[in-house]
């Protein structure tokens, strides 16, 4: 039977491998290091310290203040971790909606624009109630300060909300858009 490789061709093949394997390793340690000094993150590591964030915020007791550059992901923690925040006071920015929900009832919303199904067809934040319906525009912007609350709904398993809510329409606007 003939061999496929001789013992001099075999080693140098595996020393070839072994070269490109300590080539690759190496520049993706350089250019995850040049992604570091440069401020450039990956999506775990936004995951990561949008987590840390919040953990310091649950664990502080004091106000929530969704920030913008973690917009989503502080409004994900806070809908998916409904018990830690309840009761807690919460101070928010976006644009002003409302709607009537079929009922007769009017729904006032603060929302800011995010990524969706279709491309930047998605909405993120929160409802509000007030005492009076306040006074703004649909796409307003808004500062919105109230209590995080939460309610059994008909539609989902709970619903939850800003209760109490102070507003303040703003002239200067923030990002209508957020990814994070």
């Amino acid at each position: 039977m003939k061999k496929l490789f001789s013992r001099k061709r075999f080693t140098c093949l595996a020393t070839l491998a072994l070269l490109l394997a300590l080539l690759v390793g190496c520049g993706g340690q350089a250019r995850e290091q040049e992604g570091q000094s440069t401020g450039a993150a990956s999506g775990e590591q936004l995951a990561i310290a949008a987590e840390k964030e919040a953990a310091a915020v649950r664990n502080s007791g004091g106000l929530v203040e969704i920030k913008e550059k973690r917009f989503i992901a502080q409004c994900n923690d806070i809908l998916l971790n409904p018990a830690r925040y309840t009761g807690r006071k919460i101070r928010i920015e976006g644009m002003f909606s409302a709607y009537d929900d079929g009922t007769g009832t009017v729904r006032y919303w603060v929302t800011r624009n995010s990524p969706g199904c279709c491309g930047a067809d998605g909405v993120v934040g929160f409802e509000f109630r007030a005492q009076q319906a306040p006074d703004c525009l649909e796409n307003d912007w808004i500062v919105v300060e109230g209590g995080i609350a939460e309610e059994e709904s008909e539609y989902y398993s709970s619903n939850i909300f800003i209760r109490d809510a102070t507003v303040t329409v703003k002239t200067e606007r923030g990002a209508e858009f957020v990814a994070s």
